[in-house]
């Protein structure tokens, strides 16, 4: 059982020292993280089944610490504003993500693992963050083990090949 969390509950919780937060099947809005935006420790947090939307991006955003980031069954997939963050887990299954949301996420720099059953991704979006050979997309549902393999061998095959010098470009930058 959680009491009602009112925004005056969020600031307190706010001013500890906490490194984790969870909540499940709570309507977690925007407005009630705002307090923890800025949050100098916290490492883990999950708000499943929320009713979290876009907006609550620049509050993760703003955790220096933040590792771990579990959106389950919330509204907000667009992660552009995730782009200076050292997170390592992302889970956003039963979200809108998209295969435009998914290229945001594999451009955050040390993100290893994201979760992505249930969205909109297609098959040709998961192909296309091939390219990046240090994230492991994680769907047990979304797509066929057969087509999870395939996508581990392109990742493996792209990261083997060296990138092609355009000799003309580099020839125009020398000059």
């Amino acid at each position: 059982e959680v009491p009602e969390l009112t925004p005056e509950i969020m600031e307190r919780l706010a001013g500890y020292t906490l490194v984790g937060f969870h909540v499940k099947d709570y309507p977690v809005t925007d407005e009630l993280l705002v307090p923890f935006a800025g949050h100098k420790n916290m490492v883990n947090i999950g708000v499943e089944k929320g009713a979290l939307t876009d907006a609550c991006f620049p509050v993760f955003a703003a955790m220096p610490k933040l590792r771990y980031l579990l959106l389950d069954g919330n509204a907000g997939s667009g992660l552009a504003a995730l782009q200076g963050c050292k997170l390592d887990l992302l889970t956003l299954n039963r979200t809108r993500l998209d295969d435009a949301g998914l290229l945001q996420a594999a451009s955050i720099p040390k993100l290893s693992h994201i979760q992505m059953d249930h969205t909109a991704i297609t098959y040709e979006g998961l192909l296309a963050i091939a390219g990046n050979n240090y994230i492991k997309p994680v769907a047990h549902v979304q797509f066929t083990q057969e087509q999870m393999e395939h996508f581990s061998q392109l990742q493996r095959e792209k990261a083997k090949k060296p990138a092609q010098l355009d000799e003309q470009a580099a020839e125009e930058c020398r000059r």
